[in-house]
């Protein structure tokens, strides 16, 4: 039964460390729209690319993506939206709650 148990935790430990990178991408993506949104009392801001991803933001981590009524892509992060501007610097991040 031990050679059993221990041969599913080893089929399964790539799985888990796959999920708990994803896990960890998401909360600190997340940190980052939040820390920027207490700084400021709005409810969208428009910020750089480059001054999030030095605050740790990562473009690649896990989202959800939906379209407006006018066909504009956003990425639903958490309790954020967010949309990469015309000028593919910069980012439109709404606040949802």
């Amino acid at each position: 039964m031990a050679c059993k148990n221990r041969h599913h935790n080893d089929a399964n430990a790539e799985l888990r460390a796959e999920e708990k990178e994803i896990s960890g991408m998401l909360v600190r993506n997340e940190r980052v729209f939040k820390k920027r949104f207490e700084e400021v009392d709005q409810k969208t801001l428009n910020i750089p690319i480059e001054v999030l991803e030095n605050n740790g933001f990562d473009m690649t981590g896990p989202t959800t993506e939906i379209q407006d009524k006018s066909g504009t892509t956003w990425y639903k992060l958490v309790n954020y939206a967010y949309k990469v501007n015309l000028d593919k610097q910069s980012l439109t991040i709404t606040k949802l709650k």
